[in-house]
């Protein structure tokens, strides 16, 4: 399977403000792959664009499944496009 973008593929973007919130990354990560592939069974895959210099971040997301799969140029951040399949996912943080 090719890293296009498919008819029924979401996105989200998310907002990490306070140190209190990073440590439980992975917990609210999970609620909302687990919500999408619930929402719309026919969501094959999930994208996420943070910044290349998002290492913490970037490192959770691998952690969950999400690939790399390439960098995105936008006018205001260079991103790094991470993609989750269905197939990929283990289920949900307990």
């Amino acid at each position: 399977m090719g890293h296009e973008v498919g008819e029924f593929d979401r996105g989200f973007h998310v907002l990490i403000g306070e140190d209190w919130a990073r440590g439980k990354v992975s917990i609210w990560l999970s609620s909302l792959i687990h919500w999408a592939w619930q929402n719309d069974y026919r969501t094959s895959s999930l994208w996420l664009e943070p910044r290349v210099d998002n290492h913490r971040f970037l490192q959770r997301l691998q952690e969950n499944g999400f690939a790399k799969i390439r960098t995105v140029a936008f006018p205001h951040k260079q991103a790094s496009a991470c993609r989750l399949s269905r197939e990929a996912w283990d289920g949900p943080a307990i």
